[in-house]
């Protein structure tokens, strides 16, 4: 390659690498066409091996996504005080339609089979947060009540610090806790 060349190789590589911060959209649309070209020497080599390393992490996040929002159910409905029939059937129906989501996911991502302790291992933690949160919510009003502060922290110490369910029963269409059967399936 002479330096010339070189030097042009250069700038386009630079344009490549400002057109991907400035236009993802175009960006993509160039790299694709020039892999389907052939045209290896025209792609943007660093950022297509991000993206797609980034679709695989994003296949990850839509399981624990799905998988965090169907704990968070599940503790609500074994561990919320005094909710109404109403709020009930809305966390049992968010459980069984995020348990359709993680199958589906997985579904479509077979790989994803071999991480799902991990995965969950994440999904528990946003779980337990949210669940706290929500559950002090609800008891106060008001995530901006003069008293939520303190209803927060006891939830927090009342909910398990470990996941109280396995992987087989959050995936498991069929399974409940039983504190939530004895409250809102009667």
């Amino acid at each position: 390659m002479t330096e010339a060349a070189s030097v042009s190789r250069d700038k386009q590589v630079q344009a490549l690498k400002e057109l991907y911060w400035a236009d993802g959209y175009t960006w993509a649309l160039r790299q694709a066409d020039s892999l389907r070209r052939r045209d290896f020497a025209a792609v943007d080599w660093e950022n297509v091996i991000e993206e797609i390393e980034d679709v695989a992490k994003r296949e990850q996040r839509r399981w624990t996504n799905h998988c965090a929002a169907l704990v968070e159910h599940l503790l609500k409905l074994d561990y919320g005080r005094s909710q109404d029939s109403e709020t009930g059937q809305t966390w049992f129906d968010t459980v069984t339609r995020d348990r359709q989501h993680m199958q589906r996911t997985l579904d479509d991502n077979p790989g994803l089979q071999a991480k799902r302790e991990e995965m969950l291992r994440k999904a528990w933690r946003d779980a337990r947060k949210a669940t706290a949160d929500a559950l002090a919510s609800y008891e106060t009003g008001s995530r901006v009540a003069p008293t939520f502060q303190k209803v927060l922290w006891e939830w927090e110490r009342e909910l398990p610090e470990t996941c109280p369910y396995t992987l087989a029963e959050i995936e498991d269409p069929h399974w409940w806790p039983a504190n939530a059967r004895r409250k809102f399936q009667a």
